[in-house]
């Protein structure tokens, strides 16, 4: 009772008000039962006049500012913001982001040293093919048309480091995860779906597999360094706003192995996978299609 008169005595006319005060004066005195009860029925009847009264008041205002009067204000207010500012001088109101295609193009770092010697020393042809054009621009040499060639590389400041890391790069242990490598590359993007999806259990079970094997005929042909010095971000860089020169090693070690003798070894491994979960209907179609061309831009 006293909190419906507490949410009402500020807008409430003064008869109302006199009877709150007086219930809260008699309040304190011997029962009055009726007179409690009349002004609790008053004040139940003046809440919902209130409501009544705050909802056609919504409604009114809702009224006035309907969408096809609102965006007629902004429009007439555009206008009138337009003229007032012609003849004045322009300013800047947002600064728009910047887009990708103008975003600064970073050269590649500068190669200020090699095995070869200083920055004018020419690089090896299969070098210069696999920093331009990948592992493809390399096997499309003379010399590899019918060798498939997978490179591994590293980068450290440490030259020492590195020495030892191309020195213990092997076929055994290094070839297999190269070799995995390229086929998982190809099943997912011979993949209409997440590959996963697309060849179920098959496609975790070959990269696996293929990743522990041996692949015989693989030699290791020779390998190279170059040193570079190109702008680095330092770890508390916003946006590359602090940046330093950072000079590197790049090892390069190239493996080759006879074109006929991988595609063998790989189509027994595939041949010979057996996933724990065998592959669904529509799973089992998109893993024969991938068989049938595997060796296509692989």
């Amino acid at each position: 009772m006293f909190l419906c008169a507490g949410k009402c005595l500020e807008t409430a006319p003064l008869s109302f008000y006199n009877k709150c005060v007086e219930f809260c004066r008699i309040a304190d005195q011997p029962p009055y039962a009726a007179a409690r009860k009349k002004l609790r029925i008053d004040c139940r009847v003046f809440a919902v006049s209130m409501e009544t009264e705050n909802r056609e008041a919504r409604k009114k205002e809702a009224a006035q500012y309907s969408p096809g009067k609102y965006v007629l204000a902004v429009f007439l207010s555009g206008m009138l913001l337009f003229a007032a500012c012609t003849g004045q001088q322009p300013r800047v109101i947002f600064q728009p982001e910047i887009l990708p295609e103008t975003l600064p193009v970073f050269e590649r770092p500068e190669i200020i040293e090699s095995q070869n010697g200083g920055p004018e020393m020419p690089l090896p042809e299969w070098v210069n093919r696999f920093l331009g054009e990948g592992i493809r621009g390399v096997e499309s040499m003379e010399k590899y048309l019918d060798k498939y060639v997978f490179i591994g590389e590293n980068k450290g400041n440490s030259f020492n480091a590195m020495r030892q890391w191309a020195r213990f790069f092997s076929v055994e242990q290094d070839l297999p995860r190269l070799v995995a490598a390229r086929i998982e590359k190809k099943l997912v993007s011979a993949a209409a779906l997440y590959p996963d999806d697309e060849y179920g259990a098959f496609f975790e079970t070959v990269v696996k597999v293929s990743g522990g094997e041996e692949y015989p005929g693989a030699i290791k042909e020779e390998s190279f360094w170059i040193k570079r010095k190109a702008e680095e971000a330092a770890e508390d860089s916003v946006q590359g706003d602090n940046l330093f020169l950072q000079e590197s090693y790049e090892f390069f070690v190239l493996i080759s192995v006879d074109r006929a003798v991988m595609q063998n070894r790989i189509r027994d491994i595939i041949e010979n996978i057996t996933p724990a979960i065998p592959p669904a209907r529509e799973q089992a179609a998109a893993i024969n299609r991938v068989k049938q061309n595997f060796f296509e831009d692989f």
